[in-house]
């Protein structure tokens, strides 16, 4: 995302006096554009580990908050609770992510193979991976954008600039959003 020193750049700001302010509000614009519960995007921006939770396997698993990062830099493991409570790992071998550019990113099985038998307990099932946009993705450009006019909106934009910035805002953001 952007630094301050980027924020400062854009607003033409100098001065070292507002740089804690800038950079609350640089990560209040990247939780407001994140957040599903805010209306925004409902998808992860910024690389992040998550671990989804549920009470037992099924096909597909739905991985929320996609787009999924993959590869050395990514971990990515299913892990459940077997019949004796204890915690096992799900072999690679058993499943693959399909589409994981996209906001409809899920796990399958693969051919031939079943999910193994689970406690049955709350919460028995947990999918730990990585979301967001890898920061050499090109497309991390319009957010960084989206975010430095957020944060220009919100650190002296009047009422009338703020309306053209929120729908310049809404325009960069707009191919990113997830509709449920």
């Amino acid at each position: 995302m952007p630094s301050v020193a980027e924020v400062k750049d854009h607003l033409g700001v100098d001065f070292t006096d507002d740089d804690a302010d800038l950079l609350s509000k640089i990560w209040g614009a990247i939780t407001e554009f994140e957040d599903p519960s805010l209306g925004q995007l409902g998808r992860s921006i910024i690389p992040r580990g998550l671990e989804l939770r549920l009470n037992s396997f099924s096909d597909p698993i739905f991985l929320p908050r996609g787009p999924v990062l993959q590869g050395d830099d990514y971990e990515f493991e299913v892990v459940y609770d077997d019949t004796d409570g204890i915690e096992q790992t799900v072999a690679n071998t058993v499943y693959r992510v399909l589409d994981p550019e996209s906001s409809n990113s899920r796990l399958v099985l693969k051919t031939n193979q079943s999910w193994p038998s689970t406690s049955g307990k709350e919460q028995c099932v947990r999918v730990r991976y990585w979301a967001g946009y890898d920061p050499e993705d090109v497309r991390i450009n319009n957010f960084k954008s989206a975010v430095k006019l957020h944060v220009e909106m919100t650190y002296d934009g009047n009422t009338e600039e703020r309306f053209k910035v929120s729908q310049t805002i809404d325009r960069l953001l707009q191919p990113y959003r997830v509709y449920t």
